[in-house]
């Protein structure tokens, strides 16, 4: 069993096609409840929030399992990168702070998936949470990895090429947070019926007070997901020079005490 197990994770699911998975099911996510909520009229057609997009059956069960699975995948990736980089660091400074982005990058997959199963027709406060984690995570996980990287030109890991991709897109995925977050706190503002609290404002029409504004912050987070997406396709063509085995450590055989007080106290199954 072990054996199957160390050829389907390792010799037919490489690395790499983490972030394939990962790609696929976030944009399974975003496009298909965007299609169905809006055929739906569950949103209108110029672009909503992603995840207004996702906060109505049944659009929202669609959302919240690839959304889920793209939160996994993701952190996956984070954790293949960790580990590739721990590998050809040798300074301490740089280790911890690859320890950091990996816990950044871990309460940022946290927040996908709070953003995943709590809508915001909801649990309004708890999805806005989930949201920040996400997106402001997500921004420094960029940042860092992208000093990382800077560091890491010189072993061979990564290239000039790759270092600029991966500064250029940490800039635009802070620019167009800065946007969301703007976008929608003056679009709150101008709107007439803001002092509705604790109810998301899901349509929206031109003749409304702040509608602008609004349109800039829901663009702009399409375009910061997309940018997270395409920073983690930087990480492709490291990937593909990693190989990954499975070993399992047996410390102790718990059904065969007489097999376990004749043992050298661990052995690995292969």
């Amino acid at each position: 069993m072990s054996r199957v197990m160390d050829i389907l994770l390792c010799r037919w699911l490489r690395p790499h096609h983490y972030i394939l998975l990962m790609i696929f099911c976030l944009l399974t996510a975003f496009i298909t409840a965007y299609g169905i909520s809006v055929s739906s009229d569950h949103v209108n057609a110029l672009f909503p929030y992603i995840s207004e997009a996702g906060t109505t059956v049944p659009e929202s069960c669609i959302f919240g399992i690839f959304l889920n699975l793209g939160a996994v995948l993701a952190f996956i990736c984070m954790y293949i990168r960790h580990e590739n980089f721990a590998n050809f660091a040798t300074n301490h400074k740089l280790l911890l702070l690859n320890d950091i982005s990996l816990l950044i990058g871990f309460f940022s997959t946290l927040g996908l998936c709070i953003v995943a199963n709590f809508q915001e027709k909801s649990i309004l406060s708890v999805h806005m949470v989930g949201a920040t984690m996400t997106f402001a995570g997500g921004v420094v996980y960029c940042w860092i990895q992208a000093y990382l990287t800077y560091h890491s030109r010189s072993n061979g890991l990564n290239s000039d090429a790759t270092l600029h991709a991966r500064i250029l897109i940490a800039f635009f995925v802070s620019l167009f947070f800065t946007m969301v977050f703007v976008g929608s706190s003056v679009a709150n503002l101008k709107w007439k019926d803001a002092s509705l609290t604790g109810k998301a404002k899901i349509h929206w029409n031109d003749s409304e007070p702040g509608y602008g504004w609004h349109l800039i912050s829901t663009f702009s987070e399409w375009l910061m997901a997309f940018s997270f997406i395409i920073f983690f396709i930087t990480f492709y063509q490291e990937f593909r020079n990693i190989r990954v085995k499975v070993d399992l450590l047996t410390l102790y055989n718990f059904d065969s005490p007489g097999d376990r007080a004749g043992s050298p106290g661990a052995q690995y199954l292969a």
